[in-house]
């Protein structure tokens, strides 16, 4: 029975040598249009079969990178909103800091000009004091 196995098989890898020097696309026309010789049927289809699993396998693997390169590119997006949300952040404190000095610097200068105004009418008052000292003492 050994000997029946092994003749078996020896006939079974020639017929598939001879179904894979006709080609794919022949193999698959002459399936498809039942003119497969009946010893060559089964290798046939079983190369046939080994070709389609190895396109699926192909195509899943494709897919499968693409879905980690779109997860990378996600959490790279991610990452970058969540390091432009902290620079919006610290720019939105700068940006009070900066609001509250300038408040502090317009008060001073309000409390400075008001000084200002005030040294003025008391410089005036004195020029108006002097003047009429000055001509009260000429007429007198």
């Amino acid at each position: 029975m050994s000997d029946e196995w092994e003749e078996y098989e020896a006939q079974k890898a020639k017929a598939r040598a001879e179904v894979e020097e006709l080609g794919e696309r022949r193999v698959r026309h002459m399936l498809s249009t039942n003119q497969m010789p009946g010893s060559h049927l089964e290798a046939a289809e079983e190369w046939i079969a080994s070709i389609d699993a190895a396109a699926l396998r192909e195509k899943e693997t494709a897919h499968e990178a693409s879905q980690a390169e779109q997860l990378t590119l996600a959490r790279s997006a991610k990452d970058a909103a969540w390091a432009a949300s902290a620079a919006a952040e610290r720019a939105a404190t700068a940006a009070e800091r900066d609001a509250t000095a300038a408040e502090r610097a317009a008060t001073a200068v309000e409390v400075a000009n008001k000084r200002a105004t005030i040294a003025l009418i008391i410089a005036a008052i004195s020029i108006i004091i002097t003047a009429v000292g000055i001509w009260i003492s000429y007429r007198g």
